[in-house]
């Protein structure tokens, strides 16, 4: 054999081992992106499902959530208005109110407008014994608001048909005195 034949063997060995390599990176490269993308497309596949399972839990808090709100919804209370004719103004600072009802238990709130000073009342407790409700001082006036107009609101109702009835009891000055 020659230098030359060597030569052209060796050159197609190298040409050969070249080729054979060539084909093995390409063929593993091509099972490894195959893996790869598997593996991607399982992850991807679990994370969708994580999403899914969210969503439902979301769904299932949001409904709870709503139900919470509906159950903690508070009724927008109507505050009746009441000019108090019968207390001399600017210097009445209690109003002593009793509520009666025709049948049953009436609860609420009364107040003078304008005041944050609440107070309660039950015509089973307030019948006879009356509600001092606190006047709303005007410090740069000097004196209690006027006119006086007293405003309420029925909270409860044992009987759907009953009627609320108020009446003055009297009234307190500044001074502390019943002058009624």
């Amino acid at each position: 054999m020659t230098l030359q034949t060597t030569s052209q063997i060796v050159l197609f060995v190298g040409v050969l081992l070249s080729a054979i390599g060539g084909f093995g990176s390409y063929y593993y490269g091509k099972v490894e992106e195959e893996k790869n993308k598997r593996e991607s497309n399982k992850a991807q596949d679990e994370l969708k499902a994580q999403i899914r399972e969210l969503q439902l839990n979301t769904s299932h808090i949001s409904d709870q959530t709503e139900l919470i709100f509906q159950a903690l919804k508070v009724k927008a209370e109507t505050w009746l208005e009441v000019e108090m004719k019968n207390v001399p103004p600017g210097v009445t600072d209690y109003l002593l109110l009793r509520f009666t009802s025709d049948k049953g238990r009436i609860s609420g709130k009364v107040r003078i407008k304008g005041s944050e000073s609440i107070s309660s009342f039950s015509t089973t407790a307030n019948n006879k014994v009356p509600v001092a409700v606190r006047n709303l001082w005007l410090p740069k006036e000097g004196q209690y608001k006027v006119p006086t107009i007293m405003e309420f609101t029925v909270t409860e109702k044992t009987e759907p048909d009953a009627s609320l009835s108020i009446y003055t009891q009297g009234w307190i000055d500044s001074k502390g005195r019943e002058p009624q």
